[in-house]
């Protein structure tokens, strides 16, 4: 059953938070017979509150501790800023030892790049390099993949969009 909530279209499953229960052991089902007889007992507005609490929280991107990231990566933070990976986090110290030393100059990390402007009808569509820096009189815009990430459809279409629109700018995949 899908629903609006907050102006957020909400997927329901009308089982008890989710959960599924192995039917292997007396333990696990008398826990399934336990939570059932809780269902019963909640109202069902308290239900969908929970449900919806937990679809919001994973539409905004919060996750559970226990829940693993889709690639397993470990997200860094160095000089107050955060990286989605270590590789990532590697690559800005390499190029702060860079700049330090003269190599590159102006290093920024995130830079957005408006790939499609906005519309009466549609936002416009970004795309998030990980670095850009000068090297001589060059832009260099970096984007450290690992070799899973680097086919994300999202990703591929993105930057062939960005190459294709910004030739004069180097693009790296490292």
């Amino acid at each position: 059953m899908k629903i609006y909530f907050e102006n957020m279209l909400c997927d329901i499953d009308i089982w008890f938070i989710g959960h599924n229960f192995p039917e292997n052991s007396k333990e696990d089902r008398y826990q399934q017979e336990e939570i059932e007889e809780i269902y019963q007992q909640l109202s069902k507005k308290c239900i969908l509150y929970l449900i919806l609490h937990d679809e919001i929280e994973r539409k905004l991107g919060k996750r559970r501790s226990n829940m693993p990231k889709k690639y397993r990566n470990v997200e860094m933070v160095i000089d107050g800023i955060t990286f989605a990976s270590k590789k990532e986090a590697n690559r800005y110290q390499e190029l702060k030892l860079l700049e330090a030393d003269g190599v590159i100059s102006n290093l920024k990390t995130h830079p957005k790049f408006v790939i499609v402007p906005k519309t009466d009808k549609r936002r416009a569509v970004t795309y998030s390099a990980d670095f850009e820096y000068f090297q001589g009189k060059k832009v260099v815009v970096e984007d450290v993949k690992s070799p899973i990430t680097a086919k994300n459809r999202t990703y591929v279409v993105k930057r062939n969009l960005f190459e294709f629109q910004n030739p004069d700018i180097d693009f790296r995949e490292v």
